[in-house]
């Protein structure tokens, strides 16, 4: 048995979930058209990597979460799935997941989306297990603040190796699925690191620490 550690957005999913849960939200009147164009905003500094940190504005946007009934916010969750993520999965990536399933390989979804969204996923793929943000729940409501660590960047080795540890998990035969230059930690600490339809900062990446490099397409 390996592990295989699969990033969500842009390398599992053709597609931004969290930019297309802030457009579902809006739909559904859940958020003001001031929060939906900063977020907006946000992504468009991120992608350009003029803003880098990103731990100020997620907690700034799951502010929007406190009070929600954690059963309700499930089925509105569930609706976005069919709805916006659903239809939006890299076929090529299916396929490795399979192909990974009948080597007896244990595969992780690892993404800094919101919890209940990657479990959805998790469990509509049949994988092993997942990690991802979570949010402080009391009362059978979210308080809006983040449980822990964000799952990005740095703070994903950290977890992984939480994760090793309190599983007695190895890393030996392992797997790593991303897209994004963030995820250069996880890459090089696994034996099979791919980077995912790479941009030039990843695909440079990928030929310095000699990564696979894989196009996946829908």
């Amino acid at each position: 048995m390996y592990i295989v550690f699969f990033d969500l957005d842009e390398t599992l999913i053709d597609c931004q979930s969290q930019k297309l849960l802030v457009k579902y939200l809006f739909k559904h009147r859940k958020i003001k058209v001031t929060f939906l164009l900063l977020i907006y905003l946000w992504f468009f500094l991120y992608r350009l990597r003029i803003v880098k940190d990103v731990a100020k504005i997620r907690e700034y946007a799951y502010k929007i979460c406190k009070g929600w009934d954690i059963n309700e916010a499930k089925k509105f969750y569930m609706n976005f799935f069919e709805e916006m993520i659903k239809f939006n999965f890299y076929q090529d990536a299916l396929k490795e997941i399979i192909n990974h399933k009948k080597n007896k390989a244990r595969i992780v979804l690892l993404t800094s989306t919101l919890f209940p969204i990657a479990e959805i996923i998790c469990n509509y793929l049949k994988l092993d297990d997942v990690i991802a943000t979570r949010l402080v729940i009391e009362d059978g409501k979210y308080t809006g603040k983040i449980n822990g660590l964000i799952v990005y960047g740095v703070n994903k080795k950290i977890i992984i190796n939480d994760y090793l540890k309190n599983n007695h998990y190895s890393l030996v035969g392992s797997y790593a699925y991303s897209d994004h230059y963030s995820d250069i930690d996880i890459l090089n600490l696994v034996d099979h690191p791919v980077a995912v339809n790479p941009n030039k900062k990843m695909y440079v990446l990928a030929a310095k620490y000699n990564w696979n490099i894989k196009n996946f397409n829908k």
